[in-house]
């Protein structure tokens, strides 16, 4: 059930659904796996371009936060790049012109909000956070 309501949520903007999911479609080996990330079917293309559609909306924000975040999304950018075959990345082309034409743009506004990261995790909360 969490992947197409990930997948709505995707759908609608939510950066940090589009961040989980990419994260979860991730198709290279990792020391770690979201619960989410155990229950889908890796796609590399289905990654590529949910971190491209992510940093995309990252980078209209100037912010400590937002540029960090715009980094850590270029380095799985760059390993899925580097890594996947040919086939995979048109396809990641295709899935990106064809959620790009349904979808709504990724709003960014969440950064500094939430604690989010481009591995489909939540980043500590600092001591203040938490009372």
């Amino acid at each position: 059930e969490a992947e197409p309501m990930l997948l709505g949520l995707a759908a609608t903007g939510d950066l940090e659904a589009t961040l989980l999911l990419a994260s979860a479609y991730w198709p290279l080996p990792s020391s770690h796996r979201s619960l989410l990330g155990q229950v889908v079917v890796p796609d590399g293309a289905r990654s590529l371009a949910l971190y491209r559609r992510a940093l995309e909306a990252v980078r209209q924000v100037d912010s400590h936060a937002a540029r960090t975040l715009a980094s850590e999304i270029g380095q799985q950018l760059d390993q899925l790049e580097n890594n996947l075959p040919p086939d995979a990345q048109s396809q990641a082309v295709a899935w990106q012109l064809e959620t790009g034409a349904q979808w709504a743009k990724v709003d960014p506004g969440e950064i500094g909000q939430r604690p989010i990261a481009a591995f489909g995790t939540v980043r500590p909360a600092p001591p203040a956070a938490c009372q």
